[in-house]
């Protein structure tokens, strides 16, 4: 099956701005960070929090394209590489950490069945292209927040989010696939 060669110049230029974004937000929720925001478990989780006598971990991913999801599409891609991840929830920053995606983890679990799999051909025409299989997971269970202009982290409604049909404009979605 193939997949997404590592590329550590975008995981340099990316995680660790996520890492710090959640930290923050964790804390300002009366949560601990547990272990060094440097280390990771791999595949388990990115970081884990404690509040009193509770855990919680999170894996954590970047998309440049993330209003395009948001707004054009009734899916989430998650790489299917992500399917054994032991996190408790999934999330996907923007890149700028001024907005995420969330899931529990289980959730991406349960849709990991042959019939929800796609296999697209992300970057076309790139020094950086490449072909993985994605787990095809409703938008619809998904929370999606942004923050205000206080700082302060709000659920969107979905519902309110104008979106976009590109249906009608095959070439369109194509060029929204290969986005870096």
């Amino acid at each position: 099956m193939d997949k997404r060669p590592f590329n550590k110049d975008a995981y340099d230029s990316m995680d660790m701005k996520s890492k710090v974004a959640l930290t923050k937000l964790m804390q300002e929720k009366g949560y601990e960070l547990v272990g060094d925001i440097e280390t990771e478990e791999y595949k388990k989780w990115d970081l884990k929090f404690r509040k009193g006598n509770t855990f919680t971990t999170f894996e954590l991913e970047m998309r440049k394209p993330f209003n395009t999801i948001k707004c054009c599409y009734n899916t989430v891609h998650v790489p299917i590489r992500k399917k054994n991840n032991q996190s408790d929830w999934y999330m996907v920053w923007n890149i700028d950490c001024t907005e995420f995606a969330l899931i529990e983890t289980k959730e991406i679990r349960k849709h990991a069945s042959e019939e929800n799999l796609i296999y697209l051909e992300c970057n076309e025409g790139k020094d950086w292209n490449y072909r993985e299989h994605f787990i095809d997971v409703p938008k619809s269970e998904w929370k999606f927040f942004k923050i205000d202009s206080n700082g302060n982290w709000l659920e969107e409604d979905m519902v309110k989010i104008k979106c976009q049909d590109y249906s009608s404009n095959p070439n369109r979605i194509k060029q929204l696939f290969n986005e870096k």
